[in-house]
């Protein structure tokens, strides 16, 4: 799980050099907590479920838009 979560994180910095050139900064840390946000609800609506793989993916997926 860790090396995922690494994984996750190492993306997200590599795509954020990407997403400098197309969208402003300010641009960005708005879409980014919207996305962390939709993320972590999403993992919270899995936890309750007991849905330990897809609560896992959203929390996979939140830590890439950090």
């Amino acid at each position: 799980m860790g090396g995922a979560l690494a994984f996750a994180l190492s993306s997200g910095a590599a795509a954020s050099a990407k997403l400098i050139a197309v969208l402003t900064r300010r641009q960005i840390f708005c879409l980014s907590h919207l996305m962390i946000g939709i993320f972590l609800i999403g993992a919270a609506i899995c936890t309750h479920c007991e849905s330990g793989v897809a609560t896992f993916v959203f929390i996979w997926l939140s830590q890439f838009w950090v």
